[in-house]
């Protein structure tokens, strides 16, 4: 079946922007609408998944920018051979929380209609899951401390399937690690392994 995906994820774009369902979509933050989209390859066979915009994303209409973003595009794509332009990034809660706080899980229920949507239309070969958000969006599982660097199975989306996992840290974790010898050798770790997985793809 022929699939127009720059009309579709322009669909997708169109119905996140006008989305007032929760009050997160309701009201300006700082000044600046608080929605913000996804970004990358359309389809791609890597989807990342990261929480919630912050405040350079809501500026910049890009997810995973900024400090994070360069931390993610710089030490965790490249060490694991992938550029941002061949990857879908998105975040599972599509407007910016106050002062930047975690989502909560009801925003995360309430927002996941966009997420499936995504999903569907990506349909990823696998889905990289930053911090503890995205893994319960994902796959309801939280602690990330125990899950990352592993695979898990996602929920069923509306398209009927599951999708391979792989949990990691966010980027703002482990940016605010930087001492803990422990955290960055998970990382270095977890980045190992995902780049096998990624190459046996």
């Amino acid at each position: 079946m022929f699939i127009n995906y720059k009309d579709e994820i322009g669909a997708l774009q169109k119905r996140c922007y006008e989305c007032k369902i929760c009050s997160l979509g309701q009201e300006e933050v700082d000044g600046f609408d608080p929605h913000v989209f996804s970004n990358g390859k359309v389809p791609s066979d890597i989807m990342i998944i990261a929480e919630a915009p912050g405040s350079t994303e809501t500026r910049k209409k890009i997810p995973l920018c900024g400090t994070c973003g360069n931390y993610f595009n710089n030490e965790i794509l490249r060490v694991i051979g992938l550029e941002r332009k061949n990857v879908y990034v998105s975040n599972a809660v599509k407007c910016r929380p106050e002062k930047n706080r975690t989502p909560t899980d009801k925003e995360i229920i309430i927002c996941r209609p966009h997420i499936d949507a995504e999903i569907a239309l990506i349909n990823p070969t696998l889905i990289v899951s930053l911090g503890n958000p995205a893994l319960w969006a994902m796959c309801g599982i939280k602690a990330i401390t125990k899950n990352h660097g592993q695979i898990h199975k996602s929920r069923k989306w509306s398209n009927g399937k599951t999708y391979n996992v792989f949990a990691l840290y966010h980027p703002s974790y482990i940016l605010r690690c930087r001492g803990k010898k422990d955290v960055q050798k998970d990382v270095q770790t977890d980045l190992i392994n995902l780049k096998k997985l990624i190459n046996e793809l």
